[in-house]
């Protein structure tokens, strides 16, 4: 790789932890927050449901002008404006200003993952897409626990406005680092698809209908989409109110709690790379090697998540904290895998003209997901009495359900990369060896015209 690519590849990383940070924020300062804003604390549930909507339509009005403005710039303003609200956010007096400065930090957030993703893509040669991607989704992971550390740790000693300080500092620090990085041509990695000159690129990358209909005519897209929006209803709602169910079903302080939670995450620094790589050298064999790896994942991860929020303990047992966070971690590590290799497989369905409108419906759908789950455990948090644990083992088995919508791809894969090879073929520039031909012959029979004419005057 060369250097600036490398660079760039750094500063995405680190962007995106940065972003990251930003999705369970407000979890763990949840009742710090209600005390100080003089509201409910399910109302804080009800701000990080709204961010998620917010940040998951704006998504698409990135990815449509992402597609045909510079994605650097774009890349710039979104981090610029996520970093700006943050700091408005901890100057919020009230719940209605806090509430608009949030869906202000949303609108950022929701332009950073499929521009990312699709710059990606482009850094990176299409066989090591699956490495790569997991190391960008352990980013993820790093950004979440390291929001949770961030909020967790310093809401016992500050009020809520330290943390957005310090998360809007970060923001404004990437800003910078992404003023001199290198952004690739668009498809400047592929090989199953023409390439593209970023300069002929014109009005003929607006998103319109069309390239919706090229995304959900290939089946596999369907499924991908339809895989993400389930198992975020699953995952997502145990991450936010991960540091809430400690503190109020096990007796945890919200610092040790969040700390647990980064433990847990640990692993899926580890996993994701791994099973990247792993579904990559099964992809080099088999088209359908990364689906493979993602199913074992499906079928594995959950499962342990299930046995894990179901143990009983308290936080003087250390012997079943143990137990817990082990369980916990090896789910983790399976689960870890998933995201990378479908995303991976994202970037071979969708030429790279639509790749960031793909990228930003697959965010659309993990974050409905999301907001739907946060509602439902929040729901079953009423039903139950106040108490975490009945919720959090009905979202793993919703988790574990998700692996039905991720087999019919075994069978819609090869068919969908088939239609993409043909089409590749098929718009394959023509050899123009005649009219190279034709000019370099054309001096040399002025030549040898002139000669015979010469010739004849001797003669005459």
């Amino acid at each position: 790789m060369e250097k600036k690519s490398r660079y760039s590849l750094i500063v995405i990383i680190l962007l995106t932890i940065d972003t990251l940070a930003l999705s369970n924020f407000t979890g763990p300062m949840a009742k710090e927050i209600a005390a100080a804003l003089s509201v409910a604390e399910s109302s804080i549930g009800d701000i990080e449901a709204l961010f998620l909507l917010v940040g998951a339509f704006s998504s698409l009005v990135w990815a449509m002008i992402g597609d045909k403005f510079s994605r650097k710039k774009l890349l710039f303003l979104a981090t610029l404006i996520w970093s700006v609200f943050s700091l408005l956010s901890a100057l919020a007096e009230d719940y209605l200003s806090l509430l608009l400065f949030q869906m202000g930090v949303a609108v950022g957030f929701g332009g950073v993952i499929p521009l990312t993703y699709s710059l990606t893509l482009d850094l990176i040669d299409a066989e090591k897409r699956g490495r790569t991607l997991g190391f960008l989704i352990a980013a993820n992971v790093i950004g979440s626990g390291f929001g949770l550390i961030l909020a967790g740790e310093l809401i016992e000693s500050f009020s809520f406005s330290i943390p957005f300080i310090v998360i809007s500092i970060l923001g404004f620090v990437a800003t910078i680092q992404i003023f001199f990085m290198y952004e690739p041509g668009r498809g400047e990695k592929d090989v199953l698809y023409e390439k593209i000159d970023d300069d002929s690129l014109g009005m003929s990358f607006k998103i319109n209908i069309k390239d919706l209909k090229e995304i959900f005519k290939k089946k596999s897209n369907v499924w991908l989409l339809v895989m993400y929006f389930v198992l975020f209803v699953g995952v997502s709602p145990t991450t936010y109110f991960f540091v809430s169910m400690l503190r109020t079903d096990h007796g945890f302080l919200p610092g040790t709690a969040s700390i647990f939670m980064v433990v847990i995450y640990i692993s899926q620094l580890f996993g994701a790379p791994f099973h990247g790589n792993r579904g990559d050298k099964k992809y080099q064999a088999d088209d359908k090697g990364r689906i493979k790896v993602i199913i074992s994942c499906l079928l594995i991860g959950p499962i342990f998540y299930i046995i894990g929020y179901a143990l009983n303990f308290t936080s003087d047992n250390i012997l079943m904290i143990v137990v817990f966070l082990l369980i916990l971690s090896i789910g983790s590590f399976f689960i870890s895998g998933i995201d990378p290799l479908a995303a991976a497989t994202l970037g071979d369905l969708n030429p790279p003209k639509v790749r960031a409108t793909i990228y930003s419906l697959s965010m659309v759908a993990q974050t409905v997901g999301r907001a739907v789950g946060i509602i439902i455990c929040g729901a079953l948090l009423i039903a139950f009495g106040g108490t975490y644990q009945p919720g959090f083992i009905v979202m793993g088995v919703i988790f574990l359900i998700g692996v039905i919508f991720i087999i019919p791809l075994l069978k819609t894969l090869n068919l969908d990369l088939k239609s993409i090879k043909s089409k590749s073929k098929d718009k394959a520039p023509k050899p123009v060896i005649k009219k190279e031909t034709e000019k370099s012959d054309k001096p040399m029979k002025d030549m040898k015209n002139k000669k015979i004419e010469k010739d004849a005057e001797k003669s005459d």
